[in-house]
């Protein structure tokens, strides 16, 4: 049985007490700790599968952590959920963590579950570096725009783009992966990031749309075989 390791520095107590948590089941291993350096020295012995950790202390806080993690190669693989309880006016900075989410504490510890259940199941992510061409199918001019990813996974793609696009598009995309094969799909664009400087790019999360079988296994090769060679 494959245990799935969890680090957190919240309350468990609040988290276990729950009607229905899956952090109850017997495949799930807790680890408790008292601040994100702790978190981070566990995370280096048990190589966990989430990290749930705070954004404001003193001694490590919590962009310091995630660019610890993400810049290590045997660590970084592990989702981050970065919490704190900052009014919706001073969350700046929040952003330039590498995490996976970030929760209000004020949302209460229900939401907090639910984003650390649909963590520890998302796909595997992989660097991917390479043109990519996109059109948005509500557009009636149905102009084909470059841009270039950043990340994949079997479930989508993080890439930049000049091109306007808005959360909740359908467009259709063309990509050629490493070994050749040109990869042709439609996606939902389902995060949006403005940059906010002139001269850069926007970015955009899509999720994949009936990605074929033979797409989906090229797509699982290469992170394969990115792994092997990382």
């Amino acid at each position: 049985m494959k245990i799935t390791k969890i680090i957190t520095t919240q309350n468990i107590q609040a988290l276990t007490d729950m009607k229905d948590s899956f952090l109850k089941r017997a495949d799930i291993r807790i680890f408790p700790v008292c601040s994100n350096k702790e978190a981070l020295d566990i995370h280096k012995v048990e190589k966990a599968d989430l990290i749930i950790a705070s954004l404001d202390e003193s001694v490590m806080n919590g962009e310091l952590l995630c660019s610890l993690i993400r810049e290590d190669k045997e660590l970084r693989y592990v989702s981050l959920i970065i919490t704190h309880s900052r009014g919706s006016n001073d969350i700046t900075d929040i952003f330039k963590c590498r995490a996976n989410a970030f929760i209000d504490l004020s949302a209460g510890p229900s939401i907090l579950l639910s984003k650390a259940h649909q963590l520890l199941n998302i796909p595997m992510r992989e660097t991917f570096r390479a043109p990519i061409f996109v059109k948005v199918k509500q557009d009636p001019k149905l102009d084909l725009s470059l841009g270039y990813s950043e990340n994949i996974s079997i479930t989508g793609m993080l890439f930049d783009s000049e091109k306007i696009i808005s959360k909740g598009d359908i467009i259709q995309c063309n990509f050629v992966l490493p070994d050749s094969i040109l990869v042709r799909t439609e996606a939902e664009v389902v995060r949006f990031a403005d940059k906010g400087i002139e001269s850069a790019t926007n970015q955009y999360g899509i999720r994949f749309i009936e990605l074929s079988d033979r797409f989906r296994k090229a797509i699982e090769s290469y992170i394969r075989k990115k792994k092997e060679t990382s």
